[in-house]
């Protein structure tokens, strides 16, 4: 049975999984939305799944006993359905019952456990840029449909989450034109999850990544807070030399091509 839930209950159900990234992007979502809006809520499955919706983008937390076809026929319905994320293994048995056409996606699943390296960037680093700038420079720097959408819906989203403490943005100008960003797309109580971080082309082999990455990270840290981020196979070196480590857990996202 698959019926509406409480900003509680919700809680409750993603506090017993052991995936950080994923825990940290809800708890901001409940945290930022609660879950009487109409563009975010939450449904539970059977007392131990979780599906979460942000406008058309689903997050699904699926335990063992989970009716995929149940699940799978709830999610065909929904016409407003973007995208599908969660853990890859779980996910993937569940779309091979959703009955729509897709492009899928992984992404590995990192953290940084111990204090991680940092040096003082040589550029200033504007920690309250204006978020018009910041999507811009993702553009820009080759971020699209889907990962960031469209402006409108990202500014809404993204602003409100920095009004209500669960998301943050920095970044770094060279004279007076923005080169580089970096941003916590969703921020808790025991975790940040780091994504975004993108340079402009003409701005690129400076080590402004690097720095915002280092920077970013060890502000978390400083707060006590474990610093996430998700990445495809390409970047994992580069997050491993910054000191971040492979969690065994792997993201799927399924982007609807209808």
């Amino acid at each position: 049975m698959i019926r509406l839930a409480g900003a509680r209950e919700a809680a409750e159900i993603i506090a017993r999984r052991d995936n950080p990234a994923l825990l940290v992007r809800i708890q901001a979502l409940l945290t930022a939305y609660g879950t009487e809006q109409r563009f975010f809520e939450a449904w539970v499955h059977n007392g131990e799944s979780l599906i979460a919706r942000l406008g058309g983008a689903f997050e699904v937390f699926l335990s063992p006993g989970a009716d995929f076809e149940e699940l799978a026929a709830f999610l065909s319905a929904q016409q407003q359905l973007l995208s599908v994320s969660g853990e890859s293994e779980s996910l993937n048995s569940l779309l091979e019952y959703v009955c729509f056409s897709y492009d899928s996606t992984y992404s590995n699943i990192l953290a940084l456990t111990q204090p991680g390296p940092y040096a003082e960037p040589a550029a200033e680093i504007d920690r309250s840029p204006l978020l018009a700038e910041v999507y811009d420079l993702l553009r820009d720097a080759g971020y699209g449909s889907p990962e960031i959408g469209d402006f409108e819906h990202w500014y809404v989203d993204m602003s409100h989450r920095v009004r209500h403490g669960c998301a943050s943005a920095c970044l770094i100008s060279q004279q007076g034109f923005p080169a580089a960003c970096c941003l916590v797309y969703a921020l808790s109580g025991s975790a940040g999850l780091l994504g975004g971080v993108a340079v402009r082309p003409a701005f690129r082999g400076r080590g402004f990544a690097s720095a915002l990455t280092g920077f970013t990270a060890h502000a978390l840290q400083a707060d006590g807070r474990l610093p996430v981020l998700e990445c495809g196979d390409a970047l994992v070196g580069f997050y491993e030399w910054l000191g971040f480590r492979l969690l065994p857990q792997r993201r799927l996202s399924a982007y609807t091509t209808l």
